[in-house]
């Protein structure tokens, strides 16, 4: 049988800090919409792993979460992978506030 993918313990064993939210229809908590309405998420990657009504449902409700609470949310692999691997190049400290303007260079 094939082993089943544990995004917390993967996150642990990689050095980040991670805790394990339950998804929104399972009214459990800590639950994945509740950490992203109170700021305890930054970054959300919600890409849905088959059309079961629940997986579609759930997320829904997290993409929508995310959108309403203003959190950055990737819905799409490669561009989650090409993000992970853009931020894994830098340091936070060697980052820089720039206006819109300055990247556009007006």
């Amino acid at each position: 049988a094939d082993a089943v993918f544990n995004a917390g313990r993967f996150l642990k064993e990689a050095g980040v800090d991670a805790q394990a939210l339950q998804w929104p229809l399972s009214e459990s908590s800590p639950n994945t919409v509740d950490a992203i309405r109170d700021g305890s998420v930054d970054l959300v990657i919600n890409i849905p792993k088959n059309d079961q009504r629940d997986e579609l449902t759930n997320g829904y409700m997290i993409r929508r979460a995310a959108v309403d609470y203003n959190v950055p949310l990737f819905t799409n692999r490669q561009l989650a992978q090409r993000f992970a691997e853009a931020i894994a190049e830098v340091e936070v400290k060697d980052l820089e506030v720039a206006s819109w303007g300055e990247y556009a260079g007006v």
